[in-house]
């Protein structure tokens, strides 16, 4: 069975989700990661790089997430970005403004990369579009 791109996205997510709630405190649900993935996605449009896919773009601001939810260090610019998300704030993805957040470093890039290919999404497919399925909140 070959998965969509917005599943590999979404399996990514869950994976990174479980990983870090195991290791840590602060837990953290899927919705958070896909409001902080589609906002990484949104911003990737005004805060473009060359040779940075929107996927890695996002997926560098979901991994600059989880350092934040625990405690480890931040970019201080970027502890106002997603705060809102971080204390659980009653929005969706859908109802998101574009914030855009560009100050990572190359690691960071380098990292959501490896987070992609491991989930199998190629360079060619790592602009799409990530369509979150819909999930009721807990």
């Amino acid at each position: 069975m070959r998965l969509s791109f917005s599943e590999k996205i979404f399996i990514c997510l869950l994976a990174k989700l479980e990983d870090h709630n195991d290791k840590y405190k602060q837990k953290v649900s899927i919705h958070q990661l896909i409001r902080v993935y589609k906002r990484g996605e949104d911003a990737s449009q005004t805060a473009w790089r060359p040779s940075i896919t929107t996927a890695q773009a996002a997926m560098a601001r979901v991994n600059m997430f989880l350092k934040l939810a625990a405690k480890r260090k931040v970019d201080q610019t970027y502890l106002r970005q997603d705060m809102d998300i971080l204390k659980a704030t009653h929005r969706t993805h859908k109802d998101e403004r574009n914030e855009p957040f560009g100050r990572f470093e190359g690691l960071d890039y380098v990292s959501s990369r490896s987070d992609l290919l491991l989930a199998h999404i190629t360079d060619a497919e790592a602009n799409g579009v990530f369509v979150p399925p819909e999930i009721e909140e807990e």
